[in-house]
């Protein structure tokens, strides 16, 4: 029966946005779907209540299309967070290593470090990156 129901609104709304709402009656809708008019008021009380239906239909379809997009932007928002703090983290691990010991012998050995460290670090975050792009 819903199917019967679609197929009305579907052979509606194709008569009603080519000839018009006014122009379009009860028996060409019934008449495009080869059914008589009796089957069609089975379904629907008359033609602004298959209007109706459409219009709601399709009002539905839209609100459901704005979730779909406000739950991309809430990952999308999600995703540069951790993308923020994924580099606020390296950042501050490279901030570490740049400010080493105290000691001039020691931070003649962390220099050598560094540069390794550094290269982990970008290393770490194209694969976090990675990551976070393929879910």
């Amino acid at each position: 029966m819903q199917d019967t129901k679609e197929k009305i609104m579907l052979a509606a709304l194709k008569l009603f946005a080519r000839d018009g709402y006014k122009a379009v009656s009860v028996s060409q809708i019934a008449g495009e779907l080869g059914m008589t008019k009796g089957a069609l008021y089975k379904h629907y009380k008359n033609k602004r209540d298959i209007f109706h239906h459409i219009v709601a239909d399709h009002h539905a379809l839209f609100r459901l299309q704005i979730l779909c997009l406000q739950n991309f932007f809430v990952i999308a928002h999600i995703r540069l967070a951790i993308i923020l703090i994924l580099i606020g983290r390296i950042k501050l691990e490279i901030f570490r290593l740049k400010s080493g010991p105290a000691n001039p012998a020691l931070r003649r050995d962390r220099r050598k470090d560094r540069i390794g460290s550094q290269d982990r670090a970008e290393s770490l975050l194209l694969r976090k990156l990675d990551d976070l792009f393929r879910h």
